[in-house]
């Protein structure tokens, strides 16, 4: 998701890699504290494991789906080079 967010974000686009950053940073936050969530609260309290892997993957859908939603129309509008889709 790292290399492609950044990739088509500032490729596709023809934008400057600057303007899409707080758009990326959110994405990878949510990722980070996702992954975070999964692995240490769980070992503090286990007794609240089904939470902590409820409210991890509502990060980790999140910052998917910021994902597909800035990435996504950029797959499917033609390219700045050459006109072809993708």
């Amino acid at each position: 998701m790292a290399m492609t967010g950044s990739a088509y974000l500032s490729n596709k686009t023809g934008l400057p890699d600057k303007t899409q950053r707080p758009i990326l940073f959110w994405m990878f936050a949510a990722l980070a504290f996702g992954a975070i969530i999964r692995v240490i609260p769980p070992l503090v309290a286990p007794a609240q494991y089904v939470l902590w892997i409820g409210l991890s993957q509502t990060l980790w859908i999140a910052a998917f789906a910021v994902f597909l939603s800035t990435c996504l129309p950029m797959l499917l509008k033609p390219s700045l080079d050459d006109g072809r889709a993708g």
